[in-house]
């Protein structure tokens, strides 16, 4: 393994690895904020993370942080993938690479890591917290189009409920395709109240979820990641993926791996005509206060590479 980007010499020029080490610097400095802050918890923050047991390097991936592109380089760094034939796996189906096995994947959990687990070297994406708010629901519950690719998992356990509690008061169909054609997908609003409700352990029993826990694709991510437990190899961001998988390829001596630019998995794509600010132009003030609640150790961690978006 080459030398870790937090080991090379910076230099002036704007390359893919000061970018890199810039972000591992900027929060290392912010992580002596955050660990004061009362509200900071270390209780999961390896829910999200595997390992491979041959050289105890760790990815943290945390949904909707370029964990599908993240995964493949561990699974090309564990062997599962092999380089020179990583654009065809990286077009195949999902279920290639997950749910991660370690008989398949040659990869564990990090829970799992009997050793000291702030020894492991980690890689791991961040992404601004709203944008990854918005991103979760455009994929996962605010698909309308009947063309669009089916969630009825996640029709099941959380749009029909929101759409039930929010907006009709009375059950709904369970078939997915059947609320698309009756407008009943919720809204962003009413997705922005199931989240804030979910938090606050508001939500009607028959939701059948944990009051104060929510969904790791919008979860924050100081929740999941150890950010300032680990010494970190590369973080990229996902604003300017895929350049900024560089440092991590690189740093894994896998840099004969190209990522296109235009992704990867084809059903996670959503509509890009509607911008972040539409969206929190949709939502209240009170909402918009208590998403910055929601996210205000994520926006700690993260000053001086992302703010709240403005309305």
């Amino acid at each position: 393994m080459k030398e870790t980007s937090t080991e090379k010499q910076t230099s002036t020029t704007s390359t893919p690895e000061i970018i890199s080490q810039n972000i591992i610097d900027i929060i290392t400095e912010n992580c002596k904020k955050l660990q004061q802050n009362p509200q900071y918890s270390e209780q999961r923050l390896y829910k999200t993370s595997w390992y491979n047991p041959k050289n105890n390097i760790a990815f943290a991936l945390p949904p909707k942080c370029g964990s599908t592109s993240l995964r493949l380089i561990e699974m090309a760094d564990s062997g599962f993938i092999v380089p020179s034939k990583f654009p065809e796996i990286s077009k195949t189906d999902p279920d290639t690479i997950w749910p991660v096995q370690f008989a398949k994947h040659g990869l564990k959990k990090v829970d799992e890591f009997e050793g000291d687990k702030s020894e492991l070297l980690m890689y791991t994406g961040i992404r601004d917290p709203i944008n990854r708010l918005i991103s979760a629901y455009k994929d996962k519950i605010g698909r309308t189009k009947l063309s669009d690719q089916s969630r009825q998992y996640f029709w099941n356990i959380y749009s029909r409920h929101i759409t039930r509690h929010y907006r009709t008061h009375r059950p709904v169909t369970p078939n997915e395709r059947t609320a698309k054609t009756q407008g009943l997908i919720p809204t962003f609003g009413e997705f922005v109240d199931f989240v804030i409700d979910w938090k606050l352990g508001k939500l009607p029993s028959f939701f059948e979820l944990r009051p104060g826990d929510c969904d790791g694709h919008w979860c924050p991510q100081t929740d999941t990641v150890p950010f300032c437990q680990n010494k970190f190899g590369a973080i990229a961001q996902v604003e300017k993926f895929p350049e900024d998988l560089d440092p991590v390829l690189e740093s894994l001596d896998l840099e004969e791996i190209k990522f296109e630019k235009s992704g990867l998995s084809n059903s996670h794509f959503t509509s890009k005509s509607k911008s972040d600010s539409e969206f929190l132009a949709e939502l209240r003030e009170d909402q918009i206060q208590k998403l910055k609640e929601i996210y205000e150790l994520d926006y700690v961690l993260f000053n001086g590479i992302y703010s709240f978006p403005t309305v």
